[in-house]
């Protein structure tokens, strides 16, 4: 009887020590969807055209990132998917650093600009583990943009701007 009593009473303060730690972590927050303004900004990074599960897009992202935390790259990580990465096999990325003024790429690196205009922003404030997953948060945005009588413009751009936050920005237009 007493061992029982031990195991009720140890899963019990397990359960809520997860609880507590979902919760620190952001996994009970809503993504927040709004139609934005946004000024045109640039990406300047590296592209990747391939199948999305391929090896070498990891490590794109992984080398970048570091470019990015070294200080080679200014700007917020960013990864930039032309074309909905949910819908299709192969993909076109950019994955690199977003900013507002033009600057000059680094040594191997392209830059890319994007005009200002109206766009879907969805943000999140949860740790990545807890976070609702990119396939989520694209559908929602897909939602969002039927109920507004809005169309995707097929650019799904991913800012990394905290440890916590990721907001993803997809630019649209009126349906006529």
């Amino acid at each position: 009887m007493q061992i029982q009593k031990k195991h009720i009473i140890g899963w019990s303060f397990l359960g809520i020590i997860l609880f507590i730690s979902y919760y620190l972590l952001g996994g009970f927050t809503e993504v927040k969807i709004e139609l934005k303004e946004q000024e045109k900004f640039y990406i300047t990074g590296k592209k990747f055209i391939g199948e999305s599960k391929d090896a070498t897009l990891d490590s794109l992202v992984e080398a970048t990132h570091q470019a990015y935390t070294e200080g080679k790259l200014s700007g917020t990580f960013s990864i930039c998917f032309f074309g909905n990465p949910d819908e299709a096999d192969t993909v076109e990325v950019l994955v690199g650093t977003m900013h507002i003024e033009e600057i000059a790429p680094p040594k191997n690196y392209i830059q890319e600009s994007f005009k200002a205009g109206s766009a879907i922003v969805a943000s999140i404030e949860a740790e990545a583990v807890v976070a609702p997953s990119a396939t989520e948060t694209n559908e929602k945005i897909e939602g969002f943009a039927k109920e507004n009588d809005l169309r995707l413009k097929d650019i799904f751009i991913e800012k990394y701007e905290d440890d916590f936050k990721i907001v993803t920005v997809v630019p649209v237009e009126q349906n006529r």
